[in-house]
């Protein structure tokens, strides 16, 4: 599991457990400016899931079990994943940074997408501009 933290300027992703061995890292820190937004457990991250087409670079992939570390897709997607249960992730999207996002279990998803996507003044998407 990860544990995100926002200050002023940038995201820190902290992994705890084992997953920092599996991983093979224990911490991604992330300019603000570099996140597009992110979102809770989007269709794609099961589908990723489950599809063995990716090779891991370097990381663990124990199919159904775990996801950790860096991956790199059929379709070109470089990722940093740190799943064990695909219902409780997020995906924080990147722009230039080495991932193109980042895969993301948390205790608290919609509380985690929506203090990331408030730190970086992205409106909920069930707001309208008129809405206020």
């Amino acid at each position: 599991m990860t544990e995100i933290e926002l200050d002023a300027d940038r995201l820190v992703a902290r992994i705890r457990g084992v997953d920092k061995v599996l991983a093979l890292k224990s911490e991604l820190t992330v300019p603000l400016t570099h996140i597009n937004g992110a979102e809770v457990s989007p269709p794609d991250v099961r589908q990723r899931w489950r599809n063995p087409l990716r090779m891991h670079i370097p990381g663990t992939d124990l199919p159904f079990v775990v996801m950790a570390g860096s991956f790199l897709f059929r379709d070109g997607q470089h990722a940093f994943w740190d799943v064990h249960n695909p219902d409780r992730t997020i995906v924080v999207r990147l722009a230039h940074e080495p991932f193109d996002c980042l895969v993301l279990e948390v205790a608290d998803p919609e509380a985690t997408v929506a203090g990331i996507n408030g730190a970086i003044g992205l409106r909920p998407s069930s707001e309208s501009p008129g809405d206020d």
